[in-house]
């Protein structure tokens, strides 16, 4: 596939928005090796705070620790693949639960304690193994509250990602008297049965 063909300076190919094989290069290309905006700070504001989203296809929980750190992580157990946080946003309290098998997990995602410990035997689930833990964003970073994380760890840093779009979150964080933004709910969310770039091509229309 030449994919030089189907975009001219006035016109773009229609199967842009809708080949699959396109939309898997964009998932693998794209969401799964750039920066991704996760969530403000001020949505996770305690220990055990989370927020739920979805990171091209991985669904991500964003949480904070007993430290103040804030962490991204896969929301799967790594022991059966269930998500471990089930709604959008909530408190955990002081660690991670599985809800299909009690795995449990400290807020940085750590493997905290396995059940049925003689259940294992012979086998590489012990809590000395980091594959039990639950699996990190490859890079978390944060600018002025805005929380972003990559998929992967090579390309450039957050900030030189951003470039000038810094001009923007400053612009809006220094009209605040206080420096800094709040996520204020309720979040508006919406579900779009479409290719993402038609919802983006909306969004830009004026």
């Amino acid at each position: 596939m030449n994919l030089d063909e189907l975009v001219e300076p006035d016109r773009v190919h229609r199967s842009v928005y809708t080949d699959q094989e396109i939309f898997d290069l964009e998932i693998k290309q794209i969401f799964e090796k750039t920066w991704v905006y996760c969530g403000h700070e001020s949505q996770i504001p305690k220990p055990g705070d989370y927020y739920t989203l979805t990171i091209g296809r991985q669904p991500m929980v964003m949480t904070r620790s007993e430290d103040g750190q804030i962490n991204v992580l896969y929301n799967r157990c790594p022991h059966r693949g269930v998500q471990v946080c089930g709604n959008q946003q909530g408190n955990t309290g002081k660690s991670l639960v599985c809800s299909y098998h009690a795995w449990t997990f400290h807020l940085d995602g750590k493997i905290k304690a396995i059940p049925l410990k003689s259940g294992y035997d012979g086998t590489r689930m012990t809590p000395d193994n980091p594959d039990c833990s639950m699996k990190r964003a490859a890079r978390v970073d944060q600018y002025r509250g805005f929380v972003f994380a990559s998929l992967s760890d090579e390309g450039p840093g957050l900030a030189e990602f951003l470039g000038d779009a810094k001009i923007a979150f400053d612009d809006m964080c220094d009209r605040s008297p206080v420096g800094e933004v709040e996520a204020v709910p309720v979040c508006h969310r919406m579900v779009q049965h479409s290719n993402w770039k038609f919802f983006m091509e909306n969004q830009l229309d004026s």
